[in-house]
């Protein structure tokens, strides 16, 4: 697999389609690698996409961050911005999922030269960081033993595939995909740290600030959202376009949940295709 050196340490990578497609860059969330985004790649790169899917330091990434490297949600977004240096790609479409599109935003906002657009499928917003019912996630965590008492139970195939595990993401089953996440998770103590302290820094004023700063980012925003999710819900979705303003466009995807790439697939990398082949780059971009 090939894979980048950046500050933060060696961020490794999976791509597909023509490298003089445009570049499509994707954000996963916590606990999750890059596998999330399989079921999209096959239609992306055969529209001429290049689909560039990095493992990011969530927990169940391939190796340990330096020692030191900041992991915080602006410390997470510096390292998107600096893979997208270190492969010199410009006027990307950044697509997040679930925290990851928590981080995409601070992307946008904090890092917005290399962006032609951003799309946010189901992901934490506003003060939805974390959402409701995991709000007490960030300081249990920095409890000794808690994260990993925490997260024991998911080992199990049968808890990992019930609502109170992976159930609620998605109408179909992926267990066979994330098995390997929860493994990694254990497999390294690094790993295991990084994705502790991840989860340590999420924090809604991460969100809030960003979507403040997106009322001006000028490129498109396009919100891909399952409309059964029962943890980031249409609501949510709606009232981030809201406060972000015109520039933002909801397109609902009936029978997705959390993870609508496993539910509606061919939707979903149809109305991602749509943004990258209609946005247009913008007309001063100009990268240091």
């Amino acid at each position: 697999m090939p894979h980048v050196e950046v500050p933060a340490g060696r961020i490794h990578y999976e791509e597909a389609g023509p490298r003089d497609g445009r570049p499509l860059v994707f954000v996963h969330g916590v606990f999750v690698n890059a596998s999330l985004w399989g079921p999209l790649v096959e239609p992306l790169a055969a529209r001429g996409l290049r689909c560039i899917r990095p493992t990011w330091p969530m927990g169940a990434h391939t190796e340990a961050t330096r020692p030191g490297t900041d992991l915080s949600p602006s410390g997470m977004a510096r390292i998107v911005a600096d893979v997208l240096d270190a492969l010199d790609l410009r006027d990307v479409v950044l697509v997040g999922n679930d925290s990851g599109g928590a981080i995409s935003q601070v992307v946008a906002a904090e890092h917005p030269d290399r962006l032609g657009a951003l799309v946010l499928t189901n992901c934490d917003t506003l003060e939805h960081f974390p959402p409701r019912v995991f709000k007490p996630l960030p300081r249990l965590v920095r409890i000794p033993g808690a994260m990993r008492a925490l997260l024991q139970p998911y080992k199990v195939g049968a808890f990992r595939r019930s609502p109170l595990g992976f159930g609620l993401l998605s109408h179909k089953g992926f267990d066979d995909v994330a098995a390997p996440w929860i493994a990694r998770l254990y497999a390294d103590r690094g790993v295991f740290e990084d994705c502790r302290r991840f989860l340590s820094g999420m924090n809604s004023g991460a969100t809030l600030g960003a979507a403040q700063t997106l009322r001006t980012f000028g490129k498109p925003i396009v919100l891909v959202w399952g409309s059964d999710d029962v943890i980031f819900t249409v609501a949510q979705a709606r009232r981030f376009a809201d406060v972000v303003g015109s520039g933002v466009r909801l397109e609902l995807v009936p029978g997705a949940r959390t993870f609508p790439m496993f539910d509606q697939p061919a939707r979903i990398a149809e109305l991602i295709a749509e943004v990258a082949e209609t946005a247009e780059a913008p007309a001063a971009a100009s990268v240091a």
